[in-house]
């Protein structure tokens, strides 16, 4: 055998003994640390939770009194309707200094849904001449 086979056989054999002797205490070490980042995030998740449960409690009774604050008082009247303009599906307002943008109201389409079975046709009128005009959808008091 060469030297250099030789040297090559020598390093072949330590890179094998070192990784078999290595890999355990590696797998040891990580399996540690991993111990230590969940001790020490629930340790930490613990003293949050401690600090902030005070805050949360006074967030909560201050929303409560502002929520009964709002409940007990009386509905207003309907104002008038807000100038607007529609501009196909686009619709825009009247601002004190003049108009606003007109805004798109339609949106992309929506995944397709799922198909029902087929209606029986009917002797009626239809669809549209019993239903309700779309411009009744106004609160009582808006013209």
């Amino acid at each position: 055998m060469s030297t250099e086979n030789f040297s090559d056989a020598v390093n072949v054999w330590i890179a094998g003994s070192v990784e078999r002797n290595l890999t355990p205490v590696v797998r040891a070490l990580g399996a540690r640390i991993t111990a230590i980042e969940t001790n020490l995030d629930d340790r930490v998740g613990g003293m949050l939770e401690r600090a902030l449960m005070p805050f949360a409690g006074m967030v909560r009774g201050r929303f409560e009194r502002l929520e009964e604050r709002v409940n007990d008082q009386p509905a207003g009247q309907v104002g008038p309707m807000p100038r607007h303009q529609w501009r196909g599906t686009e619709l825009r307002f009247e601002l004190p200094d003049g108009w606003g943008p007109f805004v798109e109201l339609q949106g992309a389409d929506g995944k397709p849904g799922i198909q029902g079975p087929r209606g029986r046709s009917g002797g009626g009128a239809g669809f549209a001449a019993s239903a309700t005009p779309v411009s009744n959808y106004f609160p009582s008091g808006w013209q």
